[in-house]
């Protein structure tokens, strides 16, 4: 149960699934919460200006992708929140719930979960190489491949990546490998996994003059607010 207060609330959730929803190409909730949390594991800080766009499949500075400066502000706010909820879990030391959509059939597969982790990889891909090549740790992320691969067209990569029968105990081996991902590039990372903006929580918007939350370094009037107009 996603109960504590800092996670996001199953609205908040919702709003945020039916966004992405509505943006073509966007990544769905499952696969965003893969993404994101490679991304707070990762050796190195990515942007937001830079996975954004990953996120959204287009370029948010050339496609309209929102409404109103309002619902910008809001989509982000809820980004910056899951991304804090999943740092919160992972700097104490805790295992993170991941965020999984119900398969028709019942249960959860976590395929979609994976490769958006893979995705979050792929965007430091070297300097994730120490530990894909550490013998001892190394088995951390076999589980996240296993899933990201079991339907693969190439029949050779699945079977070299087998998945056991119980899918409950595969998700606990994948979010454990988690934490043992996060801990191992712990002293890489030159400041604590943390948003990449920050959110004022007084006001409901973001002032003109201030940084846009997207992270591009611009002021709001000069960057989001601009294209929403």
């Amino acid at each position: 149960m996603r109960a504590p207060s800092d996670l996001l609330s199953e609205t908040e959730l919702d709003r945020l699934s039916d966004f992405l929803g509505s943006v073509a190409n966007a990544m769905n909730i499952e696969r965003l919460d893969g993404f994101l949390c490679a991304l707070v594991a990762a050796p190195s800080t990515v942007m937001l200006s830079e996975y954004w766009p990953i996120a959204l499949g287009c370029d948010p500075a050339e496609t309209e992708v929102f409404s109103t400066p309002e619902q910008a502000q809001e989509i982000f706010s809820l980004v910056v929140k899951h991304w804090n909820s999943i740092s919160t879990r992972l700097n104490a030391g805790e295992i993170y719930e991941p965020v999984l959509l119900q398969e028709d059939a019942g249960g959860a597969s976590g395929s979609e979960w994976a490769n958006g982790f893979l995705e979050g990889v792929a965007l430091r891909q070297d300097s994730w190489s120490e530990l894909f090549e550490d013998e001892n740790s190394g088995g951390a992320i076999i589980p996240i491949l296993a899933l990201a691969h079991e339907n693969h067209p190439d029949p050779s990569i699945r079977e070299a990546l087998p998945l056991p029968g119980n899918r409950d105990d595969v998700l606990a081996l994948m979010m454990a490998g988690l934490l043992h991902i996060f801990e191992y590039f712990k002293e890489r990372r030159t400041q604590p996994a943390a948003a990449p903006v920050t959110v004022r929580r007084s006001e409901p918007k973001v002032g003109r003059n201030e940084l846009c939350p997207c992270g591009s370094g611009e002021k709001y009037k000069n960057c989001c607010l601009r294209k929403a107009q």
